[in-house]
């Protein structure tokens, strides 16, 4: 087993340095792919020229001259794994230490992915070393109390429900590339085809109560939490590309990405800018009316009343 790590760039070379030294000094990776989304300054390999420990690894650079988002990015990085497994992170982000061990551990298993635990760096902060307490709260309800633990198929779709992101995830790379799943094309939100259809296709999922890295959230302009303008309309594109490849899904899949997206929609819908709500609203509408039908939204009532009411609030205001 060979681990590669794909790590997409955007003007951004004091983290990819920070990152790459990191991930030398755990000493798991055999590759190391960083992929350039149209930096202004392009990134070359002599940015990394006086780290130590580079030799015993591969490095590569690639580049996209233009800005094409953060999956694009991950995409052409993926092209060029040479790994049996592979580890998607972003270079403003921290590896912890643990992550060798889970990845020592993980040796001779069969998975399609393992998914670990990961610091959230504003609970941190606040003194809390852990997830946001809706996403803990999943792995608890599934049982993944374990550093390493098989996760049985009918609580897949529970914990498919945590916040979308590409880094807390190692993939073996012939599932991926099997199965044809990668990251969405937007700029933002392109981390939702990979969560979910990796969730859906996978027959073996391994969980991994481990911190492995810290996610950061900083002030920078294209950071996704502080995307505002009409970008953020991408969330349906992304939510849409999962919803094609997967034609009808099973009524567990069903429930479980409806609640997921009416979170995401009421987070997306409270981080744009006014101009853009009215459209937004409809777009919302428009889903709600295509994908929810009298079953489901039965279901979701009885379930959880409270996004059975988001629906019918949704449906209400674009209207």
């Amino acid at each position: 087993m060979t681990l590669s790590l794909v790590i997409p760039v955007c003007d951004d070379v004091a983290g990819a340095r920070t990152v790459v030294a990191g991930a030398v000094g755990l000493g798991i990776f055999s590759q190391i792919i960083l992929s350039d989304d149209g930096s202004e300054v392009p990134l070359s390999l002599a940015d990394f020229a006086d780290l130590s420990g580079l030799e015993s690894l591969e490095l590569d650079v690639l580049r996209s001259e233009t800005c094409q988002g953060a999956g694009a990015a991950r995409n052409l990085g993926l092209a060029q794994v040479r790994g049996s497994h592979v580890l998607f992170f972003d270079a403003d982000d921290h590896l912890l230490p643990p992550l060798a061990d889970l990845w020592h551990r993980l040796q001779g298993q069969m998975f399609d992915f393992c998914i670990f635990k990961h610091i959230e760096q504003r609970r941190r902060d606040a003194g809390i070393a852990g997830l946001f307490a809706d996403d803990e709260a999943r792995w608890q309800a599934v049982g993944a109390r374990h550093l390493l633990s098989p996760l049985d198929s009918e609580m897949a779709p529970v914990l498919a429900r945590i916040a979308a992101y590409p880094w807390n995830k190692i993939y073996r790379t012939d599932f991926l590339r099997d199965n044809d799943i990668t990251c969405g094309q937007t700029l933002v939100h392109n981390d939702i085809v990979l969560h979910w259809l990796g969730f859906i296709q996978a027959q073996t999922i391994l969980c991994a109560d481990i911190l492995c890295c810290e996610h950061v959230v900083g002030q920078a302009r294209n950071h996704l939490t502080n995307r505002n303008g009409v970008e953020r309309l991408q969330v349906f594109d992304a939510l849409a590309e999962v919803m094609t490849r997967v034609g009808e899904f099973d009524p567990e899949w069903q429930f479980a990405f409806t609640c997921f997206y009416l979170d995401l929609l009421g987070w997306a819908r409270e981080r744009i800018q006014r101009q853009w709500l009215a459209e937004f609203d409809d777009r919302a509408q428009g889903l709600l009316h295509a994908q929810i039908g009298q079953r489901l939204f039965a279901r979701i009532n009885r379930d959880d009343p409270y996004r059975a009411r988001r629906i019918t609030e949704t449906l209400i205001r674009g209207g």
